[in-house]
This record gives structure tokens, sequence and C-alpha cells, in this order.
């Protein structure tokens, strides 16, 4: 077995011991809420993240951290804090969805495959932090997922992030236009009904690092660009084929190739965060069967 693929199985351990306690945290969260919310909520908040936000990006930090992926974001124009809008992402790795609710300004819910909300324990995370399953296969349940998405948007003042393109990418990013998959209505009947602006997303390397069908991701770098917003009143009087022609322009306008050798930059290999974890694995049971036994 080759070395790199030694180190990935490490870092893919670890991952799941973090992601094991990280749920236990989350859903110690989900059922205490209603007791401590009412009293501590606001002052365990930063802006508009809630301790659960908070809990959710530290595990993403924690996540890029242990596999040595470093997240290059930029903005056309940052989001406020206070205005919920809809994300709309290019999609070609599960890469995605982590780098977007690491780096966008306000936690985002996601409309994902239903298949997700079937793992074990990894389901029952996402269905109380408010993501929203969606049956493609199921129209008549595609359609209601929707609903619900809008409902997050209007009522419940969230931001949502879903990709226009369904489903992951199978081929390797090109780096330009052509590389998209067509585009589903589905989404820019939810962003009409929303009436908030679309934030188009692009990422770059991110299909290099965790292609589809390979089972961790490899260290590096990926870069993603939050492209100039569309505005929610020119989507109310657009047709749904001129929003989708905007969003794909936009995409267009801000994709770029990027080289493997950047892509897969390894001078920073970082191994402190995986030993901690290791070191962790080992002693805690350790200690505590010499303090219970």
């Amino acid at each position: 077995m080759r070395l790199a693929n030694v180190e990935s199985l490490f870092r893919g351990i670890a991952f799941m011991y973090v992601f094991f306690l990280t749920s236990i945290a989350a859903l110690l969260e989900y059922f205490t809420r209603p007791f401590y919310y009412p009293v501590l909520g606001k002052k365990l908040s930063v802006g508009p993240l809630t301790p659960w936000d908070r809990i959710v990006r530290w595990f993403f930090k924690v996540f890029f951290e242990l596999y040595g992926i470093d997240v290059h974001t930029t903005f056309h124009t940052k989001p406020r804090d206070d205005k919920n809008c809809l994300v709309m992402f290019a999609h070609g790795s599960n890469l995605d969805p982590p780098s977007i609710m690491l780096t966008f300004p306000q936690m985002t819910r996601f409309v994902a495959k239903d298949d997700l909300f079937k793992i074990p324990l990894f389901g029952k995370v996402m269905r109380n932090y408010g993501h929203v399953p969606i049956a493609r296969s199921n129209l008549k349940s595609a359609i209601e997922s929707l609903q619900r998405a809008g409902e997050l948007v209007n009522h419940e003042k969230l931001s949502v992030a879903i990709s226009p393109e369904g489903t992951r990418r199978r081929s390797n990013s090109l780096g330009s236009a052509e590389q998209f998959a067509e585009f589903k209505k589905g989404p820019f009947h939810l962003a009409k009904s929303a009436k908030v602006d679309i934030v188009p997303a692009v990422l770059m390397g991110a299909n290099r690092l965790w292609p589809p069908g390979q089972l961790f991701p490899n260290q590096g770098q990926l870069f993603l660009r939050y492209c100039e917003p569309i505005p929610a009143e020119f989507i109310a009087k657009s047709s749904i084929e001129e929003v989708q022609e905007l969003v794909q322009k936009r995409f267009a306008a801000e994709i770029r190739k990027v080289e493997d050798k950047v892509i897969f930059d390894s001078s920073k290999r970082r191994f402190t965060l995986l030993f901690v974890v290791w070191g962790l694995m080992v002693s805690v049971p350790l200690i505590l069967k010499l303090l219970l036994f």
C-alpha cells in the first residue's frame, strides 16, 4: 500500500472519531436547546451564528485541517449578515457543501439528496440541523422538498444552498463553462417563490481533490468564488429561462482552470491535529479504564 494511501486512511479514521464526537455534541445541543437557549442563546451566539451553527462550523474547520485542505475564498460582494439569500453552487465534489458552510457569512441549510439522510447518525444530525432531503426520482416529493426550502427562506429567514445541476458531475472539472451539467428548473422556481437574491458560487479544485467515487479527499487547496449576486427584483420580473441563463453566465465568468501543481500543493503538510486526535483516541480509553477499573 502506498504511503499516501496509509496517510489518507489514518486521516479518515481520525475524521470518523471527530465526526462521532461532534454528532454527539450536536444532538445534545438539539435536545437541550429548549432549556438553555431562552436564557443563554444570545450570549453564546456570534453575529448570525447560533451555538448549533458554531458547532457545525468548528467541525468543518477540523475536517479541512485534518485533511490538510486550504479553502481560498473571494466574494464579488459580501452578503450582509442580516440578509438571507439563495446560494446556487456548481456541484462537482463532496467538498462543495462543507466549503460553503465554512465560508459563507450566514450558516446555510442545504437541499440534498435523500440518500444522505438514511445514513445512521449523520442523517439524524442533518435533519435536526434543518437540511432538506429531496428525492429527485419522485416529482411530488421533490416539489414538497422545494416548498420546505422556500419556508426556510421566507418564514425562518435562513439562507438555503442548492445546486442547479441537481447532483455532482461525474466528469473532471475542465475549468470552463462546458463542464456544467444541464440545469434543473426546480431551483429556479424556488428562487422566484423565495423572493431573495441568488448568490452563484463556483469551486475550483474541489473536484480534483475529492472526485466522485473516491473514499477520502486528497490534501491540497481549492478556490471558492462567490459571484456577483442576482437581485430578487430581476428574478421576479424575469422568466425561469432568463434566470437560468444569467446564473450560467455568472458561473462561466468566474470559472478558471487551476493546474494540478497548484491544487495538490503539499508545501504545507500538517500533521499536528492528526497526531492530537490519534493521541486522544488512544489515551482517553486507557485513562477511563484506569479510573473505572
